[in-house]
């Protein structure tokens, strides 16, 4: 099921994305799309970091497979 969101801002991105970690099980797949400087990298870290991931978070941009335990 495809969505769209306006966000605005980094904080409120990070928010939308932590509310989002909480509702992934295990085997999800989650695709961003979006212009560079959209917020992707922002949304990743705020996904993850929800997640319990305490490693670096890097931009999925130019990643064909980004896996964090």
């Amino acid at each position: 099921m495809e969505r769209t969101y306006l966000l605005k801002g980094q904080e409120e991105t990070r928010r939308a994305a932590e509310k989002l970690a909480q509702s992934l099980t295990p085997g999800d797949v989650v695709c961003l799309y979006g212009e560079l400087g959209a917020g992707k990298t922002t949304f990743c870290q705020g996904a993850l970091k929800a997640l319990g991931v305490k490693e670096r978070v890097t931009s999925p941009t130019f990643t064909i497979l980004q896996q964090y335990q």
